[in-house]
């Protein structure tokens, strides 16, 4: 039917509805979900050369949403092993 809902992945047990949605109430941290989504795997440093947050905020942030199961730790897409990335699991975006 056209008005199905479609399940869920089925590899995100780790995803809490309240945290996702704390996540999301959060206008900083929206912001940083839709750069994510938007841009690919980007670094801490990726986030501090274009906000006005200091290195700590930003990795304070990123820690919030990868504790709440939005963003999971990622490679550097550069191979740089001493940058810490982020990216939102591929399950998550779903192209319409």
């Amino acid at each position: 039917m056209l008005n199905e809902i479609p399940t869920a992945p089925a590899r995100l047990p780790y995803l809490q509805p309240e945290n996702l949605f704390q996540a999301l109430g959060n206008p900083t941290l929206l912001a940083m979900i839709r750069r994510l989504a938007t841009d690919g795997t980007l670094s801490v440093n990726d986030f501090v050369l274009t906000t006005e947050m200091s290195q700590a905020g930003v990795s304070k942030h990123l820690e919030i949403l990868r504790l709440a199961g939005v963003v999971v730790k990622a490679p550097s897409p550069d191979g740089d092993l001493r940058k810490h990335c982020y990216m939102i699991p591929p399950a998550f975006l779903v192209v319409r």
